[in-house]
């Protein structure tokens, strides 16, 4: 049994593109609480690695991420007021 303690809030966001595959090469630029930070969709972070391409966010304290842009590979970008805590899927529109 995997036992673990509450570790806080996060927020984890799935990005598509219009195919509905991973938006490898977006960046998410979000505020979270006082702080503005970026967050590339990318799945490898180092040699011979892969990593899962969501974007996970811990809050700390917050219940929230406001202020959000996402900048798609193709130079598109797309805004959102906030995402509540949990996990969410963000699709590109297309244009």
């Amino acid at each position: 049994m995997n036992n673990t303690q509450y570790r806080g809030k996060f927020v984890t966001l799935d990005l598509r593109d219009i195919y509905n595959k991973s938006a490898i090469g977006t960046t998410v630029l979000a505020t979270i609480g006082e702080k503005r930070i970026s967050f590339p969709v990318q799945s490898s972070w180092s040699y011979m690695a892969a990593n899962n391409p969501r974007i996970h966010i811990g809050l700390g304290q917050e219940n929230s991420i406001t202020d959000v842009e996402v900048f798609w590979s193709d130079g598109t970008r797309s805004t959102y007021d906030s995402f509540d805590f949990g996990f969410h899927v963000i699709h590109q529109q297309v244009q």
